[in-house]
């Protein structure tokens, strides 16, 4: 499928006010790989971009770790003019619907989101009395993170970079050759997973078996 250029990519991250507070932003974006190219090249666009404020419940919990590390707080003017995530959910959905092509092979993309997004996810779509669901067309899920630590002849793998760290920011930065400024804001998030997973350092790695997998998987697993 990656090489048919039959496969859509939608990178996607959250950010949470704590466990006790839920989603307070929702970020994606959706891209694929040029046909007939040699070397990698993807399509993105500003029409390709998914990014939503959420308001939690009242009386939702705040974590003071989580505030302290990506500045959302629930006196942000954002948060207070945002939805409710029924209705971001919603939203989100349709970006799917509108981009994705029925016949297209759609990978869900999180780094290190195994753990962590995906288990939002769940928690939305599959928890007891949840009203929500995932879209149709996202059925695999791939963490660029694995990828990079799993293959050691991948040249994104710490023996060839001979980085300290394997974080989102440390892996960009040597993709790209800046700093990833304003790291854990969701939308910048994934515009940098993007870049990563499209960078000719990643790509010969993207289509490991073992480790693509679907999400029902991950979800009965978990």
């Amino acid at each position: 499928h990656l090489q048919a250029g039959e496969c859509a990519f939608v990178s996607f991250d959250v950010e949470t006010g704590g466990d006790l507070c839920g989603i307070v932003k929702m970020s994606a974006q959706i891209f694929c790989f040029e046909r007939g190219t040699s070397t990698p090249s993807i399509k993105t666009s500003s029409n390709d971009l998914f990014n939503e404020y959420i308001k939690p419940l009242i009386g939702a919990v705040w974590s003071q770790n989580a505030m302290s590390i990506h500045g959302i707080s629930p006196d942000y003017e954002k948060i207070r003019d945002a939805s409710k995530i029924e209705d971001v959910w919603s939203n989100f959905c349709s970006f799917i619907d509108d981009r994705v092509r029925p016949d297209e092979v759609v990978i869900l993309l999180a780094y290190n989101g195994g753990s962590c997004d995906l288990k939002w996810l769940w928690k939305l779509t599959q928890a007891p009395n949840s009203t929500m669901n995932i879209p149709s067309q996202l059925q695999f899920f791939l963490d660029p993170l694995r990828v990079i630590k799993n293959y050691k002849s991948c040249p994104l793998h710490p023996k060839k970079t001979k980085l300290e760290s394997c974080n989102l920011e440390s892996i960009y930065k040597f993709v790209s050759g800046e700093e990833l400024l304003g790291a854990h804001d969701s939308l910048k998030d994934v515009k940098a997973q993007t870049r990563i997973v499209g960078s000719a350092l990643f790509f010969d790695f993207i289509d490991k078996a073992k480790l693509i997998t679907t999400i029902n998987d991950i979800f009965t697993k978990g």
